[in-house]
């Protein structure tokens, strides 16, 4: 803004302190960004209320006032008194859009009307101004001496009068630095927080426009002020008080550095110190101008001595010179951090097939998540910086073509030039993803129920209980992998980041102390930290140091390693400290890594092998009182939320429906509740799920069964593989022994049977379980099995051996595969029943079912396992559902 205000000097201001006014007031123009405007008179009118109000009023203030002047009959236009407006920038679209660059009308006119307004104002307050009025700066005009005594107010003036204070009244004034400060004020984000007030509500209240915009006009209010009391005493702007341009949401993140500084700052090292240090000069500073404009009703804030606050520029350009110098390097840092959990976000949904219905959620996380992360790179690193991130994706084979984010989401994901430093930092090393979507750690409710299936069970060496899971696996491995580089890269800056390998170093400290509580304080004064913390600040840790860090945490892990792993765990560093002893300054960041995640993992596998030993202890527990266990969750499921049950009534009525339109239920018995037509009904359900073309969706899947829902997924994969290995096999041997009735041939098709029957089809997508099982199978084909497979598909012609004819000897034909499901249908179903036991010796007499009698068997067994416990635990519920669902049948038919 430049306000060349020749107006407001005091009459005995000499022509060469004008001079020295406007010179002064030009240079500092590009320090607010305000409107220009040029006061070639004054009058006290002018005088006494714009200084109260924010500069950026002032162009609407003009406009107002000339468009009073059109309306007022008393004021006549004439060249006594001129309001240029001129070079008005883009600050106020009304000013923009008016082509009038100047208000022209006679002082004297304007004069007028102060003492209407100040007769108006004694009849509204005969017994003198109260709180509410002294807000308004209006009455704070000395216009006293030119008050006429006894004279009757104009109807026409006194209209104009109360136009004109109406407007300054419910306008302007309401947006004076005391309406300001007091807005402010009952945000709390200026006064001191107290120790309960939670860190993120008060960031996401200082991000509200309307707090961003009154801030602005607080503070640019007061620069201006500031250097209008340096000017008119005469004195120069020193070259630290002249104000650049800036964001106001960095000067605003200095209220949250002083009051969590914790929160704001990964680590508080040197620069963290030196930001600290200047924002609690600044924020000391506005609070006590702020006090100092709240208690002054008694005066207006034209008549305070705002030089005596002059302290406060230099202060602001100091915490602006600070809070840049820790910008600059924590912004490469989450730049860098950024790229790796968004390529952490590419691979992992790279593994997501894009027909797969169950991991519809986390795809849609995923996309959220880049969404978010691609608009806070924008924000850190530019469109140049988020263009060549895009690039090295489209080199690593990955499309970098994201829907733009909503304007929501980018000012969701970012939290202002001021924001805190831990925005898009990846997880722990111990929560691998970070992600809602994808299953942690199995939850009590979980381990008993996998007690009660296999009272042998036993966590995998992640304890994430899903690595039968391949592509959940896969998932969790990009996340894992993304976390490491970015630990490496850490390392890598200048200087390094230690903030997240002392949380690393923790975690295994922690893990220890969690499989020998007695000695926590022990493991504390071993693998201390915050010793590791001081020797990092004081420059004193080199490359030995590091070394002695990973020996001295992994001869603690030896000593707490039963024999058998303390083995697995010595074979395993001999190799590592030999890379680490010859490493280069270049290799030692990721070999540090390398060694850091060695050691955790070590400990992880003894936290693990400790939970299995607990397992074991509570297996014979949970086998007596588990099902109980369970049934006191789902009731509590239910208190909690009535309605929980939604989707478990609708696919007991299907059924029901189904098996009774089928004949293969008797309503009479359903309707009289006969147990055994009641299991019928709960195993058919059950069969629904499996044996339909996609498996079930978790948002679809009856509530009762949400515990098994990764096992309802293997179970499908494997049904439908049963009907695929069963015509694999068929067409096989008809297309073998059709040329050629030879013992090779026999034993080729055995071998074809014995590598299908032992085939985990789960572990392959859908659409790969034919070539997957392909590739097995001729994975274990010798050359004389080769070439029997090409003597009978070339008979006539001999050549050899190609993986195409093998592809051509097992290939299934569609219409074959379809009418197959039939006959698996019913031995599945006569085999996951309550007596399905009974009939595993019936051997079925078809060759096609008989083929891969042995995996169905054996997935038929797991399967029933899975629906008798259901069963035991839901009984009751599934028994009113059942019998309400028949009788409604029945009603149904009557009519």
């Amino acid at each position: 803004l430049s306000l060349i205000w020749a107006s407001s000097l005091p009459p005995c201001t000499s022509p060469a302190t004008q001079n020295h006014l406007h010179t002064s007031s030009a240079a500092s123009s590009a320090l607010l960004p305000q409107p220009r405007i040029l006061l070639h008179r004054t009058s006290s009118f002018f005088h006494c209320i714009l200084p109260t109000i924010p500069p950026p009023l002032f162009p609407r203030i003009l406009s107002q006032v000339q468009n009073l002047s059109q309306n007022m009959p008393s004021i006549t236009h004439s060249n006594s008194y001129n309001i240029h407006r001129s070079d008005i920038k883009d600050q106020d679209v009304s000013c923009r859009k008016r082509k009038e660059s100047s208000i022209v009308f006679s002082d004297t006119d304007l004069q007028q009307y102060v003492p209407d307004i100040q007769s108006i104002k004694r009849q509204r307050y005969p017994n003198g101004c109260t709180n509410e009025s002294n807000k308004i700066e209006i009455c704070e005009l000395p216009c006293t001496q030119i008050h006429r005594a006894g004279e009757p107010l104009l109807m026409q003036r006194r209209a104009s009068a109360k136009i004109i204070l109406r407007f300054f009244q419910y306008n302007a004034c309401k947006k004076s630095l005391k309406r300001l400060v007091a807005a402010l004020q009952r945000t709390q984000l200026v006064q001191t927080w107290p120790s309960d007030v939670i860190f993120q509500a008060m960031v996401n209240r200082s991000q509200k426009k309307w707090v961003v915009r009154d801030f602005r006009h607080l503070i640019t209010s007061i620069i201006f002020l500031i250097q209008r009391a340096i000017v008119k005493r005469g004195l120069p702007l020193d070259k630290d008080e002249t104000v650049e341009q800036f964001n106001v949401r960095v000067l605003m993140a200095a209220f949250l550095v002083v009051n969590r500084p914790g929160s704001c700052f990964e680590s508080i090292g040197h620069l963290e110190k030196q930001v600290q240090h200047a924002a609690a000069d600044l924020v000391t500073s506005i609070r006590q101008i702020c006090a100092g404009i709240e208690n002054s009703r008694a005066q207006p804030l034209t008549q305070h001595d705002w030089s005596s606050w002059r302290p406060f520029l230099k202060q602001l350009n100091v915490y602006l010179a600070r809070f840049k110098d820790w910008k600059v390097p924590d912004e490469h840092k989450l730049t860098e951090r950024i790229k790796h959990a968004l390529l952490a976000l590419y691979r992992a949904e790279s593994h997501l097939s894009p027909e797969a219905q169950e991991y519809m959620s986390m795809k849609e996380e995923f996309r959220a998540q880049k969404a978010k992360l691609r608009a806070k790179m924008l924000q850190i690193a530019g469109a140049q910086g988020l263009e060549s991130f895009d690039e090295a994706l489209r080199q690593q084979g990955f499309t970098a073509v994201d829907a733009e984010p909503s304007e929501e989401t980018a000012s969701s994901s970012s939290q202002g030039a001021g924001s805190s430093s831990r925005p898009a930092e990846l997880p722990s090393s111990t929560n691998a993803s970070g992600l809602s979507s994808l299953p942690g750690r199995m939850t009590n409710e979980q381990l008993a129920h996998e007690l009660l299936l296999d009272p042998a069970f036993k966590l995998d060496e992640q304890g994430a209980g899903y690595l039968d899971n391949p592509v959940l696996s896969k998932v969790r491995e990009s996340f894992k992998v993304a976390f490491w580089d970015s630990l490496v890269d850490d390392l890598r800056l200048t200087p390094p980041c230690y903030v997240r390998v002392l949380k690393v170093v923790g975690e295994v400290r922690d893990g220890m102390i969690d499989l020998s509580p007695s000695r926590s304080k022990e493991l504390k004064e071993k693998i201390d930290t915050a010793y590791w913390q001081e020797q990092i600040e004081s420059g004193a840790l080199d490359w030995s140091s590091c070394v002695s860090l990973i020996e001295g945490m992994l001869g603690i892990a030896m000593e707490m390693q039963e024999p058998s792993r303390k083995q697995e765990t010595q074979a395993g560093w001999k190799a590592l400290e030999q890379e680490l002893r010859a490493s280069t300054p270049e290799d030692q960041p990721t070999l540090f890594c390398t060694a850091l995640e060695y050691v955790l993992g070590r400990v992880n596998v003894m936290r693990v092998d400790a939970a299995n030993a607990r397992l074991r202890n509570i297996a014979h527990v949970i086998q007596n009182h588990g099902i109980e266990y369970e049934r006191a969750h789902m009731d509590k499921k239910i208190k909690a939320n009535p309605a929980y049950l939604q989707r478990t009534p609708e696919w007991i009525r299907a059924q029901v429906e189904k098996e009774v339109g089928r004949g293969r239920a008797d309503l009479s018995k359903l309707v009289q509740g006969e147990g055994a037509a009641y299991e019928q009904i709960h195993t058919a359900a059950v069969l629904s799920l499996i044996m339909g073309s996609e498996p079930v969706k978790t948002d679809a899947c009856p509530e009762t069964l949400q515990l098994d829902i990764s096992r309802l997924h293997k179970y499908h994969a494997d049904f439908h593989f049963d009907v695929l290995a069963a015509c694999m096999l068929a067409v096989a041997s008809q297309r073998l022994m059709a040329t050629k009735k030879d013992p090779k041939v026999t034993e080729l098709l055995e071998h074809l049977k014995t590598s299908l029957n032992s085939f985990e089809a789960s572990l392959v997508d859908k659409e790969e379980r034919v070539k997957a099982a392909t590739s097995s199978f001729e994975a274990e084909l010798s050359a004389a099995e080769k070439e029997v497979i090409a003597s009978c598909l070339s008979p006539s012609q001999p050549s050899a051996y190609s993986r195409e004819m093998l592809e051509r000897l097992l290939e299934v034909p569609a219409m074959v595969l379809e009418k197959s499901y039939g006959p698996m249908e019913e031995r599945w179903l006569r085999l996951v029943s309550a007596d399905g036991s009974k009939v595993e010796s019936d051997v079925p007499q078809s060759p096609f079912v008989r083929n891969v009698y042995e995996r169905v068997v054996r997935n038929a067994r797991r399967v029933r396992k899975v629906i008798s416990l259901n069963r035991k635990v839901h009984y009751d519920r599934y028994n009113q559902m059942i019998l309400a669902e028949s009788q409604k049948a029945k009603e149904g038919r009557k009519v």
